[in-house]
């Protein structure tokens, strides 16, 4: 179920969708000559069903954070944004499909409120101890 989307007719930075229960992450950067690349992150973040759920995802060119009801998945990744383009929540047409393109429905269910903010969470001094320990290993 597709959840947000930065893109118009291509995929163009951020996505987010729940598969299988679990929240995923994609995000298309551009590449040589312009080319897009689409990266994909899996968590083990679950969204609970029929039950309220927060859900903050963040991007400040270094993290890649997701965080879903007070749990924590980051990514160390820094790249450009495919385009600039439209942000859409719950999906795009009728035939929507993320970069990674799995066929998805649109978002169905409540939503109690959506912020949209042009500054990301830094990393927490916690999570920047299991970076660096996830590092280490």
């Amino acid at each position: 179920m597709v959840l947000f989307r930065h893109a118009k007719y291509i995929p163009t930075s951020i996505e987010s969708w729940i598969e299988d229960g679990k929240l995923k992450l994609g995000y298309t950067s551009i590449g040589l000559n312009y080319r897009n690349f689409s990266h994909e992150f899996e968590t083990d973040l679950e969204v609970k069903v029929n039950e309220w759920n927060n859900i903050e995802i963040s991007y400040d060119y270094q993290y890649l954070k997701a965080v879903v009801n007070g749990k924590v998945a980051f990514f160390p990744f820094n790249k450009r944004p495919g385009n600039y383009s439209t942000a859409c929540f719950g999906g795009f047409n009728g035939l929507d499909k993320p970069a990674i393109g799995r066929d998805l429905k649109f978002f169905h269910g409540e939503l109690r409120s959506l912020e949209i903010r042009h500054s990301a969470f830094p990393l927490s001094d916690h999570e920047k101890a299991a970076l660096d320990a996830q590092k280490a290993a």
